[in-house]
């Protein structure tokens, strides 16, 4: 398999071994080959996986993530020691954001979606998505990451709602360090400074108070209501119309432009 890795012995250093980063061309997602090698045995250790392109990149409730050339898509596979799993999908959103900011720089524009994408204004630029692997073996997490960085072209569908990095903020970043960045901060999320610094991120760089969404429940029910705010449990807690407040542990909301 080639890969874009220059020197993937740097990944080392933050607890990355050389035969532990796996690099694909073309695969159908990163998140299933992070899943088939742990239920192969392989031992439990952080291993990394990384795709040029992915024919079946998903997204929360199953949806597709269009993957072609042009992003930065990538599965970490973490033993149930290593995270905090409750906060995994807060973990990697605060990452991301971090990561993205260091090359960048700070952007009003650039914010987390609740709960688990990137946005820079109107338009999504990255997902995540964490699963768990539960077998007799025992147990590990995986936490995929899909960013849009260079000007692939979108379906008409997506196009609407998606924008490559690049296309959002004049900026190329190099593949490669942006991986690195990502990987080195959600995986100093073993310790508690780690932790504390990823939390703090998706917490003040989440949507603004007031901004308008729409939330849709598992009915596929559409309401309409203003953010108030994260719960001390990263819940999202919104006002709907009808003044009535609550606190979302799940569900789908989208920005209303």
């Amino acid at each position: 398999m080639d890969s874009f890795f220059a020197k993937k012995e740097l990944f080392a250093n933050i607890g990355l071994q050389k035969e532990d980063i796996f690099f694909y061309s073309v695969t159908d997602s990163t998140n299933t080959r992070a899943r088939e090698h742990f239920t192969l045995g392989a031992k439990v250790s952080p291993a990394l996986f990384v795709a040029d392109r992915q024919t079946a990149g998903r997204g929360t409730r199953e949806r597709a993530f269009e993957s072609e050339l042009g992003g930065l898509y990538f599965s970490l596979l973490l033993p149930s020691e290593e995270l905090d799993a409750s906060r995994l999908t807060v973990m990697a959103a605060g990452a991301v954001y971090l990561s993205l900011v260091s090359f960048l720089g700070k952007r009003k524009n650039l914010f987390i979606k609740w709960v688990n994408d990137i946005y820079i204004g109107k338009k999504k630029i990255a997902g995540i998505l964490s699963e768990k692997i539960d077998t007799a073996e025992g147990q590990a997490y995986i936490v995929g990451i899909g960013i849009n960085l260079y000007g692939s072209p979108f379906s008409p569908e997506v196009e609407k709602i998606a924008a490559s990095v690049e296309t959002a903020a004049g900026v190329r970043i190099d593949r490669e360090a942006l991986l690195f960045k990502i990987c080195s901060l959600l995986l100093s999320a073993k310790n508690k400074r780690g932790r504390k610094s990823l939390s703090k991120a998706y917490r003040r760089h989440s949507l603004r108070r007031g901004a308008e969404i729409t939330v849709t429940d598992s009915r596929g029910l559409k309401r309409e209501a203003r953010v108030i705010g994260l719960g001390k449990d990263f819940s999202l807690r919104v006002r709907y119309s009808d003044t009535e407040v609550s606190s979302l542990v799940s569900g789908d909301i989208s920005i209303r432009i």
